[in-house]
């Protein structure tokens, strides 16, 4: 498999696990999970589009735990 980088962020995917997710279940080759789930973005940003919440592979973004 060529190397496959996840189009909103660049993470490399090297797994399909990695891979994010359409509504159907179907995965996603252009964004990872942590960008693109259930055919929806997770990227959020404050009300002026300014800021993203960032990715939490990266260690600055927010996840589950809070």
């Amino acid at each position: 498999m060529n190397q496959v980088f996840c189009q909103s962020c660049g993470m490399p995917m090297k797994e399909s696990s990695v891979f994010g997710t359409e509504l159907t279940g179907e995965k996603n080759k252009e964004f990872c999970l942590y960008c693109y789930e259930n055919g929806e973005f997770k990227t959020k940003y404050d009300d002026g589009g300014n800021d993203p919440i960032l990715h939490p592979i990266y260690g600055r973004g927010r996840d589950e735990r809070g």
